[in-house]
């Protein structure tokens, strides 16, 4: 049985996902009351009805870091999910009167949707994304209104026979 890890994982079905993902974060009566004025983020509809692979690239560095856990977290589960969360098409991001596009290889989540996601503090999230820019695994670029992940491991996605190419993908000596 595997040990004590601050992530959650829920494996989806033969239709979804090969490598599992997050199917969604906990039920509304799951949750805090304190926590209730989150949105619950979900992975997107064409994503879970279709079969889906990707190229994950990763350097020596990387896949150390990736095996290594800390902080009580899955740090492969816990990219797996990010990847799952990447838009593979532009989409515009709205909330509270604030607007921007995201572009394919990119998503937009807070440190607190993200400690909801994996059930671990924030510092912890903190931590990890910091160390997953440091090693070149992602790039995040903060506002005053919110964060923007971009994926620099994943050259492309396979969904449904359709190949859809990461125009961030960094190959191995950029990184």
């Amino acid at each position: 049985m595997p040990g004590p890890s601050c992530f959650h994982i829920d494996y989806g079905t033969a239709e979804s996902h090969s490598g599992g993902h997050p199917s969604q974060l906990p039920d509304a009566d799951k949750v805090k009351p304190a926590d209730r004025g989150l949105p619950i983020r979900t992975i997107p509809e064409y994503k879970m009805k279709t079969n889906v692979s990707y190229s994950l690239i990763l350097n020596k560095v990387q896949a150390d870091y990736l095996s290594a856990s800390k902080y009580g977290i899955n740090r492969m589960q816990a990219l797996v999910s990010l990847i799952d969360l990447t838009q593979t098409k532009e989409e515009t991001y709205e909330k509270r009167g604030f607007a921007a596009t995201v572009e394919v290889g990119q998503f937009i989540a807070s440190e607190v949707e993200l400690s909801r996601l994996w059930r671990c503090d924030r510092k912890t999230v903190s931590r990890v994304l910091d160390q997953m820019n440091q090693v070149g695994l992602i790039s995040t670029t903060q506002s005053n209104r919110t964060s923007v992940h971009t994926l620099l491991c994943v050259g492309s996605w396979l969904i449904n026979g359709e190949t859809i190419k990461n125009s961030f993908f960094k190959r191995l000596s950029e990184r």
